[in-house]
């Protein structure tokens, strides 16, 4: 046997690249260890986000189009039974499904959290019940399930039975995929004849707990053909070992350093101000410049140089700041800028009158009354009377009777 047979999977991705099995999803581990275990949706958003992806990668299979999906693994029976309780009910968000636990040993899936004797699995197999009668609705919507039932020590009699088959067609016809919770690994070799109805399976590999030569053994029972993928378990985290993420605060620029605190006094002062008669002392002598020009043609007797500010006017000393500092007056001695003009005075506007406000004058047209009007002589139009009609001549037609005819003379051909 190889060192890498021996050798316990690093990652969930290094058990993917291992087997060569998709990697349906990463959930943590079950905090809740007790039962029995109703389905129900998971409270945790990131569990639920990874058994939304495992759901639907199942679904894409194309072993899921056969109507049935198990999960199997090297994990506790009660952790196995709350994966595939979380599990079945988002594959039933997407499909009808039916839960069928088939570990006999453990029975931990239940309708509701109340544990009491119910029927199931157990009585259809070896008793003759019909599964219509003893599947029912979960809590969670669209998920059915189908418990363990009646407690029974005779694994192999009750996974042998001859109902297996028509067990599984009757739930391939009520719901549109049956979940099955597999075994545990110990009753494998006994549930052979039962998990043969199962078309796909899941591999559960709790990190942590699982041992992976048994995974890898799985894999090697089952086929890589009939192998759906890895559903890895994690263990939780404690806070101190999450991964660091990096605040806001770690990508700002080092902060500057304080802003120097200056005291702005009501008068500004210039203070360093270059000359012109210092700029004519740092000059070349062979440069020429109308700066130097200036400077020798200036009389300088009556202002001494150091005393000539940058525009050639006499530089005072600013007794106030003289007497605040203990040292005497400030060392270079600073220009006093010349005193801001005083705004004019405005005077106010005089205060107008307002213009008197005359309506205008309207006259009303002068009304005239129309001109009588004098009566019109009316004729009536004379009438004549027709001219009497004279009576006229009739003269009937003459009428000649029939025997005053004169027959037509024949003459024979």
């Amino acid at each position: 046997m190889t060192t890498g047979a021996i050798a316990e999977f690093g990652s969930p991705e290094d058990a993917a690249l291992e087997l060569e099995l998709p990697l349906l999803g990463m959930v943590r581990s079950p905090a809740d260890e007790s039962g029995p275990i109703a389905p129900s949706y998971p409270a945790d958003e990131r569990t639920r986000r990874e058994y939304h992806r495992a759901a639907d990668r199942i679904l894409l299979s194309p072993l899921s189009a056969k109507g049935s999906v198990g999960l199997i693994g090297d994990v506790s029976s009660l952790r196995r039974a709350r994966i595939a309780a979380d599990l079945s009910t988002l594959l039933a968000a997407e499909k009808t499904s039916i839960l069928v636990d088939a570990d006999l040993g453990g029975a931990h899936l239940s309708f509701d959290e109340r544990g009491r004797s119910q029927e199931g699995l157990v009585d259809v197999l070896r008793y003759g019940v019909r599964s219509p009668r003893v599947v029912a609705p979960t809590q969670a919507p669209g998920l059915n399930l189908l418990p363990v039932g009646s407690g029974t020590v005779d694994f192999a009699s009750t996974y042998g039975s001859d109902s297996t088959a028509s067990l599984f067609a009757e739930l391939r016809r009520t719901g549109d995929l049956v979940i099955v919770n597999g075994p545990d690994l110990s009753d494998l070799d006994t549930a052979r004849p039962f998990l043969a109805e199962v078309a796909g399976w899941v591999l559960v590999h709790d990190f942590g707990a699982s041992v992976a030569a048994r995974t890898r053994e799985l894999k090697e029972i089952f086929g890589a053909d009939a192998c759906v993928g890895v559903l890895a378990v994690v263990v939780e985290r404690p806070p101190s070992e999450e991964l660091h993420a990096p605040s806001s605060s770690e990508f700002l620029p080092p902060s500057l350093p304080p802003p120097i605190e200056t005291t702005i006094e009501k008068e500004q002062v210039y203070e360093d101000v270059p000359s012109y008669r210092d700029a004519f002392e740092a000059a070349p002598p062979e440069e020429a410049s109308p700066v130097r020009d200036f400077l020798e043609e200036a009389p300088t007797g009556e202002v001494p140089a150091e005393d000539v500010g940058s525009q050639g006017q006499p530089l005072e000393e600013d007794a106030s700041h003289a007497e605040e500092s203990p040292g005497g007056p400030f060392e270079p001695i600073r220009a006093v800028p010349p005193a801001p003009a005083e705004p004019p005075e405005l005077e106010p506007p005089e205060e107008l009158e307002p213009p008197e406000f005359k309506p205008p004058e309207f006259e009303p047209p002068e009304f005239k009354p129309p001109a009588a009007l004098e009566p019109s002589e009316f004729k009536p139009p004379e009438f004549k009377p027709p001219e009497a009609l004279e009576p006229s001549e009739f003269k009937p037609p003459e009428f000649k009777s029939p025997e005053a005819l004169e027959p037509p003379e024949f003459k024979p051909p």
